[in-house]
């Protein structure tokens, strides 16, 4: 992360969802007022709810002084200090402990499951700071933890959904909180009826591609002995973290640690029948309800000495890091953009263009939402693609023809005809590809061309 802010580039991996989250950040401004994607399938646009609702409003004033990739990674950082800050405070007021406060956030903000959505790009999955913020206001700060709890709900779909099962567990003792998570919702209200009014457009999983999405049993192969990674998915809990939580069994196992610890595996196990179950079956990932998991065992994990505590928690922050799967290292991603986006003046199709694949399947085409998402952030033009957010939205079947020229497309997909009418909307085209197969269509629709494919820019058409 450090050589990405020292050096301009962009923190993360670019093969998944990094420059969908720096576009995500960019495009939140214009979601305001609309509650719309304008900026894809024009010129009507689509359902969308930013997965950077906070940051992308928070930072609106900053998009006139610093480049998006230099938000982006403000945001980043912010997350990953304000979380750990977060859940230290929360752990220290639940366990009246310095040293408890320091193991929540080693094993909460700090585990490899939430270093794995910073090494993927996943802006959202690092927003974890207002559950921790949550967790510590609810005991003496009830207007606070309002607030909180409702940046929990626009946060991050998956925390939030921890948010309600944690609430309604520990509400039990605490009625209380029940009406604090009301007051929430309520506050939060005109966006989750927003939010799921999409949801019914969902793209159902395999069964077999819901499990693999979900908690994996083994150990996994160390980082410093295996390649880098981009696909940083980990449930790791770590042989310390377990071998605590085993020592406390008889004496810190309350019922409610109990339920966290076991609602959390069974949601993030992914059993194919959980997706007959309401809310559940909107979890394309349940993997990320681990969460749970680890606020349970936090709040086993408190009866040892000073002697012996301090030491252990550093054993378990230099396990995170050498022996999960996920690699110690952000990597980082270029941000520069070439200089055709300032000839760009109207609508653009970029190719070759999105694939359609649900969630949970490989797609060869995520890497392409550089070109499609992050240089729209430069040339501010709206494109006719529709996009898969998080396989929500399918997307329509216009411009299928041009699949002739996308190495990755399969036969059926290239032997698809779309309406000739969708053409309608497009005033540039720009080929990422020496594949000239497109040429003479391109001619008959009246395109010209401006500038030929090479190896530093891409072939440039217009109407």
């Amino acid at each position: 992360m450090w050589e990405a802010l020292w050096t301009g580039q962009i923190a993360g991996s670019p093969y998944t969802d990094l420059y969908s989250s720096v576009w995500s950040l960019w495009a939140t401004e214009s979601w305001w007022g609309t509650w719309n994607n304008q900026w894809f399938n024009y010129p009507s646009g689509q359902p969308w709810s930013p997965s950077t609702l906070f940051w992308g409003t928070v930072l609106i004033p900053l998009k006139q002084v610093f480049s998006i990739s230099t938000l982006y990674n403000i945001s980043l950082l912010s997350n990953r200090i304000l979380s750990c800050l977060a859940f230290y405070l929360a752990g220290r007021q639940w366990n009246q402990s310095h040293q408890c406060g320091l193991l929540w956030m080693i094993a909460i903000s700090m585990t490899p499951m939430i270093h794995g959505f910073a090494v993927e790009g996943i802006l959202e999955g690092t927003q974890l700071w207002p559950l921790g913020l949550w967790l510590w206001s609810i005991k003496k700060h009830w207007k606070a933890s309002v607030f909180f709890g409702a940046l929990v709900l626009i946060s991050n779909w998956y925390w939030a959904l921890c948010w309600g099962i944690i609430g309604l567990i520990i509400g039990w003792k605490h009625r209380r909180i029940w009406l604090i998570q009301a007051g929430s919702v309520l506050v939060c209200l005109p966006w989750i009826l927003h939010f799921l009014s999409f949801q019914k457009n969902g793209v159902s999983l395999d069964p077999s591609v819901y499990r693999a999405m979900g908690f994996q049993m083994g150990i996994p192969t160390p980082n410093l002995l295996s390649p880098p990674n981009p696909f940083a998915i980990s449930n790791y809990l770590g042989w310390i973290f377990l071998g605590w939580a085993g020592w406390n069994y008889r004496k810190q196992w309350s019922r409610q640690s109990q339920w966290l610890i076991g609602l959390g595996l069974l949601i993030s196990w992914g059993f194919p029948w959980m997706q007959n179950i309401p809310i559940v079956d909107s979890l394309r990932f349940p993997y990320r309800i681990h969460l749970l998991t680890l606020i349970g065992l936090c709040w086993v994990c408190r009866s040892l000495s000073l002697r012996y505590m301090r030491p252990l928690l550093y054993l378990m922050l230099l396990e995170n890091l050498c022996l999960s799967g996920i690699d110690w290292k952000i990597p980082s991603s270029s941000s520069k953009v070439p200089d055709y986006t300032t000839q760009v003046d109207g609508p653009v199709l970029e190719l070759p263009g999105p694939l359609s694949r649900k969630p949970g399947e490989f797609d060869p085409s995520r890497p392409r939402m550089k070109y499609l998402q992050y240089y729209q952030t430069q040339h501010q033009q709206p494109s006719p693609w529709s996009l898969h957010f998080n396989g929500l939205i399918e997307g329509s079947s216009c411009f299928s023809e041009t699949r002739m020229i996308d190495p990755h497309a399969t036969d059926s997909e290239q032997r698809q005809i779309s309406n000739p009418k969708c053409w309608d909307r497009v005033q540039w085209v720009v080929i990422h590809t020496a594949n000239r197969d497109l040429d003479n269509t391109l001619q008959s629709l009246n395109f010209h061309l401006v500038q030929p494919y090479n190896e530093e820019s891409p072939a440039l058409w217009r109407r």
